[in-house]
């Protein structure tokens, strides 16, 4: 088991990809990607709830038309263990 890291907004831009937007909102996260592979949106999130140990509490997924197994997404990822002082910039 990985240790638990907490996350930051930079360190998910660099998992989900430059094309993620990612907003800080109390004690979550608020992920938005327009276009992704299905795949390596899995990998990804795998990835975050496995170093950072956060947990989805909403997810909307829907297909890009004309897309090969890509996906568009929004959710929110939150980490129970965030201070919510840490109410940065959004």
């Amino acid at each position: 088991p990985l240790n638990r890291v907490p996350a930051d907004s930079a360190q998910l831009q660099a998992l989900f990809g430059s094309g993620a937007k990612i907003s800080v909102d109390g004690r979550a996260f608020r992920v938005v990607i327009t276009r992704i592979a299905y795949a390596a949106w899995w990998d990804a999130l795998s990835e975050a709830q496995a170093r950072h140990a956060l947990r989805m509490s909403a997810l909307v997924m829907k297909p890009v038309a004309g897309g090969n197994r890509e996906v568009s997404v929004e959710m929110v990822l939150a980490d129970p263990e965030r201070p919510a002082a840490a109410v940065a910039a959004k």
